[in-house]
């Protein structure tokens, strides 16, 4: 009897210790006076939870099987925040968009507390703009590459993407996870970088035609011949 009270009890806290994995409480504060707030991933529709704002304090509790990069919305539609879904304890701050407690989302407040340093020292005149930017993308393009698998490289990509150049920023997007490439604004970015490949310097030319004097013309008939073409459009 004695074996089976021990087995059932090991039983039990298996159980208990299942039902807790991936737990999430999340705390913030309304700015916006609205009474309900989402949860939502960043760029991909469905709401992951809600919570009732209750004398101007919101809570979010659940379980998630994965991190997330994710944006809390008003009943209205209206941005309140921003952070990383992660198991643990979650205090959000500075307006919901940074949050404490929790490993990614500590990590990200780290990273922003580190190049806020150098911040100061540019207003200060201490370091150039250049060398700001250069220590900007450095430290972003570590934890980024660091992150690869998780969702704090979607959100320091996110907030840093303006630091990099364009070829870095096309390797880290196209190399990114599905939650990355699901921020807009980031494939939004790239869909443009994209569009304009096709007329980069170095790339071949787009051939076209038109009719002139009779016959049809093509900018193939000119171009690679030794010599700079001039093409004028021009209409009356």
């Amino acid at each position: 009897m004695k074996r089976l009270v021990l087995c059932a009890c090991a039983v039990m806290a298996c159980m208990g210790a299942g039902a807790q994995k991936g737990a999430y409480s999340i705390t913030g504060k309304d700015y916006h006076g609205t009474t309900r707030v989402y949860l939502q991933e960043v760029g991909i529709e469905g709401r992951l939870d809600s919570a009732v704002v209750k004398d101007g304090v919101f809570t979010f509790k659940g379980n998630t099987d994965q991190t997330r990069f994710v944006e809390i919305m008003t009943k209205e539609g209206e941005l309140m925040g921003q952070f990383i879904l992660e198991p643990g304890t979650i205090s959000l701050r500075g307006n919901n968009f940074y949050g404490g407690g929790a490993p990614l989302n500590e990590a990200f407040c780290n990273l922003s507390d580190e190049l806020a340093v150098y911040e100061k020292k540019l207003r200060d005149g201490e370091i150039t703009e250049q060398e700001n930017d250069r220590v900007h993308a450095e430290k972003v393009l570590a934890l980024v590459k660091a992150h690869m698998n998780d969702a704090l490289s979607a959100r320091a990509f996110y907030f840093y993407n303006s630091y990099f150049e364009k070829n870095t920023f096309k390797e880290l997007y196209d190399k990114g996870n599905e939650g990355l490439k699901a921020v807009p604004w980031l494939k939004k970015r790239r869909e443009e970088y994209a569009r304009i490949a096709p007329t980069e310097e170095g790339m071949m030319f787009k051939d076209f035609e038109v009719p002139y004097e009779g016959k049809i013309q093509r900018l193939s008939d000119y171009v690679g011949k030794g010599k700079y073409v001039l093409i004028d459009f021009w209409a009356s």
